[in-house]
Formats: structure tokens, sequence, C-alpha cells
């Protein structure tokens, strides 16, 4: 697969996500933002099974590590190849106390809004990214 495949496959996931999340919430009015949207259950419910990941957040998980994976295979500018895997890294984050599993730290008891623009600002990561990515190519041109 070429670059804009591979990230026009991901962003779709991206975005099925966010709207499933978004859709299976009980969200009468999207400005009220005290209401639903400040509830984690979404979150959890669709991301972990108590302390584990579930299907949903293995396979969030998973597309994310495919998806960095194979575009680093296509990148030859070792900067990009640094934003990436700082973007798209999936490693457990170090604490104080010890680490925590990727999705625990950046989604276990998040607030769905929280959530929702995360992923929309991933969304326009990824976005800047294959923007430099082009602009990589047309200088080694």
């Amino acid at each position: 697969m070429d670059y804009d495949s591979l990230t026009t496959e991901y962003l779709n996931y991206l975005s099925r996500t966010y709207y499933h999340l978004l859709n299976n919430s009980r969200i009468v009015d999207p400005s009220d933002y005290e209401g639903e949207l400040t509830k984690v259950e979404y979150v959890n419910n669709m991301f972990f099974i108590k302390d584990n990941y579930s299907e949903k957040g293995k396979e969030f998980v998973a597309k994310m590590n495919n998806y960095r994976n194979e575009i680093l295979k296509l990148i030859k500018d070792e900067n990009l190849k640094y934003r990436i895997n700082g973007i798209l890294s999936s490693e457990d984050i170090l604490i104080r106390n010890g680490k925590v599993k990727y999705l625990n730290y950046m989604y276990k008891d998040f607030p769905l809004i929280g959530v929702l623009t995360h992923m929309r600002y991933r969304e326009n990561s990824i976005i800047d990214i294959e923007k430099d990515f082009i602009c990589n190519l047309l200088i080694q041109q």
C-alpha cells in the first residue's frame, strides 16, 4: 500500500470510532458540556473490560501500531520518523509509580468530550505528518 491509502484507511477507522462513541451516547444538546459529554462510561465501556483492553481497545491499539509501522517503512527522513513515533506511540507510559498501559493512560476514566477531542487532534496530526511527507518527497526529487 502507498502512504495515501494507509493514511486514508487509518483516518477512516478513527472517524468511525469517533462517531461510534458519539452515536452511542445519549447527547441531546451537543453544547451541554456538563451532561452526557462529561461521562466516562462511554469510553470505558468501549475500550476496557475492568483494567484490561476490550476487543475494541485491542483493535484501536493494533490499528495505530500497524499504521505507524507501515508508514515508517515509506519514510526516509529521520526527523519525520521521530515525530511519527512520538505521535503514534503505544508504549506504556512511565509515571511516578511505575508504568501504565498506553490506552489506560490516554482514555481510561476520561470524559467523552476529552477522548473525542484527542481523536480529532490525532487526525489533524496525521494530516500534518502527511503534508510533511509530501514536502520531503518534493525536496528529494
